[in-house]
């Protein structure tokens, strides 16, 4: 199901301006095109033996990954928070390594 863009920003806690501003970040030292991939994944894992549990756990993945290009070269780098604070680190870096 798809929903409402806004759904996806309110999981992030981002909005469009922090969006701007991390695209403008990743520019900042001449590259010619950034994306950001938000991601937040959940599962669960059981283990067994012997037809029994005998391991249960519960994984998320959460944060964001920002790739930058410029000419043949890429720069990715990512957070594993939503912190403005810890994207924009991010994002200087992936436009510094490209």
């Amino acid at each position: 199901m798809i929903k409402d863009k806004g759904y996806y920003l309110d999981i992030f806690k981002v909005d469009g301006a922090m969006l701007d501003r991390l695209i403008a970040t990743a520019l900042s030292s001449g590259g010619s095109y950034a994306d950001l991939y938000f991601e937040y994944t959940t599962y669960n894992e059981l283990s067994m033996t012997d037809s029994s549990v005998n391991r249960g756990g519960f994984h998320e993945d959460y944060g964001v990954g920002i790739r930058v290009l410029d000419g043949e070269k890429t720069g990715y780098a990512y957070s594993e928070s939503t912190v403005p604070a810890d994207m924009l680190a991010a994002a200087k870096a992936a436009s510094a390594i490209a």
